[in-house]
Protein backbone atom coordinates (compact mmCIF):
# COMPACT_ATOMS: atom_id res chain seq x y z
CA UNK A 1 0.00 0.00 0.00
CA UNK A 2 1.39 3.48 -1.10
CA UNK A 3 0.94 6.83 1.29
CA UNK A 4 -2.15 8.55 -0.09
CA UNK A 5 -4.32 4.76 -1.25
CA UNK A 6 -4.83 3.56 2.08
CA UNK A 7 -7.97 5.03 3.83
CA UNK A 8 -7.00 3.37 7.02
CA UNK A 9 -5.47 0.47 8.79
CA UNK A 10 -5.86 -1.67 11.89
CA UNK A 11 -3.64 -4.03 14.33
CA UNK A 12 -6.75 -5.81 15.83
CA UNK A 13 -8.34 -9.32 14.75
CA UNK A 14 -6.60 -12.45 13.15
CA UNK A 15 -3.96 -12.85 10.93
CA UNK A 16 -5.77 -16.21 9.72
CA UNK A 17 -9.26 -15.70 9.45
CA UNK A 18 -11.04 -13.20 6.96
CA UNK A 19 -13.71 -10.32 8.19
CA UNK A 20 -17.46 -10.35 7.17
CA UNK A 21 -18.90 -7.34 5.88
CA UNK A 22 -22.97 -6.27 6.57
CA UNK A 23 -24.41 -3.07 6.74
CA UNK A 24 -21.40 -1.21 6.88
CA UNK A 25 -19.51 -3.19 9.78
CA UNK A 26 -16.38 -5.80 9.42
CA UNK A 27 -16.90 -8.58 11.58
CA UNK A 28 -13.99 -10.60 12.76
CA UNK A 29 -12.11 -12.80 15.74
CA UNK A 30 -9.22 -12.62 17.45
CA UNK A 31 -7.37 -16.06 16.60
CA UNK A 32 -6.27 -16.80 20.25
CA UNK A 33 -8.03 -14.16 22.33
CA UNK A 34 -11.89 -15.45 21.99
CA UNK A 35 -12.34 -11.89 21.38
CA UNK A 36 -15.02 -10.52 18.38
CA UNK A 37 -14.87 -7.00 17.05
CA UNK A 38 -17.28 -4.84 14.80
CA UNK A 39 -15.84 -2.08 13.23
CA UNK A 40 -16.94 0.91 11.14
CA UNK A 41 -16.03 -0.12 7.19
CA UNK A 42 -15.66 3.30 6.37
CA UNK A 43 -13.73 4.58 9.26
CA UNK A 44 -11.99 1.54 10.41
CA UNK A 45 -13.24 2.59 14.74
CA UNK A 46 -13.89 0.29 16.48
CA UNK A 47 -17.73 -0.38 17.39
CA UNK A 48 -16.90 -3.12 20.14
CA UNK A 49 -14.31 -5.27 21.09
CA UNK A 50 -16.25 -8.48 23.20
CA UNK A 51 -15.16 -11.84 24.83
CA UNK A 52 -17.23 -14.74 24.05
CA UNK A 53 -18.65 -16.89 26.95
CA UNK A 54 -17.78 -19.15 27.64
CA UNK A 55 -13.64 -18.80 26.34
CA UNK A 56 -13.70 -20.76 22.87
CA UNK A 57 -10.55 -21.15 23.21
CA UNK A 58 -9.00 -20.78 19.49
CA UNK A 59 -10.94 -19.35 16.54
CA UNK A 60 -9.22 -20.03 13.06
CA UNK A 61 -12.30 -20.23 10.70
CA UNK A 62 -13.94 -16.95 9.13
CA UNK A 63 -17.25 -15.82 10.60
CA UNK A 64 -20.25 -16.30 8.13
CA UNK A 65 -23.24 -14.17 7.87
CA UNK A 66 -27.15 -15.91 7.82
CA UNK A 67 -30.45 -14.34 8.64
CA UNK A 68 -28.94 -11.48 10.50
CA UNK A 69 -27.13 -13.76 12.61
CA UNK A 70 -22.87 -14.19 12.44
CA UNK A 71 -21.64 -17.94 12.73
CA UNK A 72 -18.09 -17.87 14.76
CA UNK A 73 -16.84 -21.79 14.90
CA UNK A 74 -13.99 -22.30 17.61
CA UNK A 75 -11.26 -25.05 16.99
CA UNK A 76 -12.80 -27.12 19.93
CA UNK A 77 -15.93 -27.56 17.72
CA UNK A 78 -18.10 -24.85 19.38
CA UNK A 79 -20.70 -22.69 17.25
CA UNK A 80 -21.01 -19.10 18.69
CA UNK A 81 -23.99 -17.48 17.28
CA UNK A 82 -23.79 -13.33 17.59
CA UNK A 83 -26.28 -10.94 16.43
CA UNK A 84 -25.29 -9.01 13.07
CA UNK A 85 -25.73 -5.61 14.29
CA UNK A 86 -23.21 -3.17 15.91
CA UNK A 87 -24.06 -3.63 19.20
CA UNK A 88 -22.48 -6.85 20.91
CA UNK A 89 -25.04 -9.49 21.44
CA UNK A 90 -24.34 -13.42 21.95
CA UNK A 91 -27.23 -15.31 21.24
CA UNK A 92 -26.19 -18.63 21.44
CA UNK A 93 -23.50 -21.49 22.33
CA UNK A 94 -23.42 -24.78 20.85
CA UNK A 95 -20.53 -27.61 21.57
CA UNK A 96 -20.64 -29.76 18.69
CA UNK A 97 -18.93 -32.57 21.16
CA UNK A 98 -16.39 -33.53 18.58
CA UNK A 99 -13.23 -33.52 20.21
CA UNK A 100 -10.88 -33.03 16.93
CA UNK A 101 -10.01 -29.99 15.78
CA UNK A 102 -12.13 -27.32 13.88
CA UNK A 103 -9.98 -24.99 11.18
CA UNK A 104 -12.03 -24.61 8.31
CA UNK A 105 -14.56 -22.19 7.76
CA UNK A 106 -18.08 -23.20 8.05
CA UNK A 107 -20.15 -22.77 4.83
CA UNK A 108 -24.19 -21.97 3.86
CA UNK A 109 -26.27 -23.77 1.53
CA UNK A 110 -29.88 -23.87 1.01
CA UNK A 111 -30.41 -22.74 4.59
CA UNK A 112 -28.11 -25.48 6.34
CA UNK A 113 -25.04 -24.70 7.98
CA UNK A 114 -21.90 -26.77 7.13
CA UNK A 115 -19.40 -27.36 9.43
CA UNK A 116 -15.73 -29.30 9.41
CA UNK A 117 -13.50 -30.82 11.56
CA UNK A 118 -10.47 -32.64 10.66
CA UNK A 119 -12.13 -35.81 10.61
CA UNK A 120 -16.10 -35.27 9.91
CA UNK A 121 -18.59 -32.82 7.96
CA UNK A 122 -21.87 -31.73 10.32
CA UNK A 123 -24.49 -30.24 8.15
CA UNK A 124 -26.83 -28.37 10.45
CA UNK A 125 -30.42 -27.42 9.81
CA UNK A 126 -33.90 -27.75 10.52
Amino acid sequence: MTAGHGLWRLSKGSNVSSPVYHDGHLYFAHENLGVVNCVEARTGKIVYEERLTPSPGQIYSSPVLADGKLYYVSRRGSVFVLAAKPTFEQLARNDLGDRTTFNASPALADGRLLLRSDQFLYCIGQ
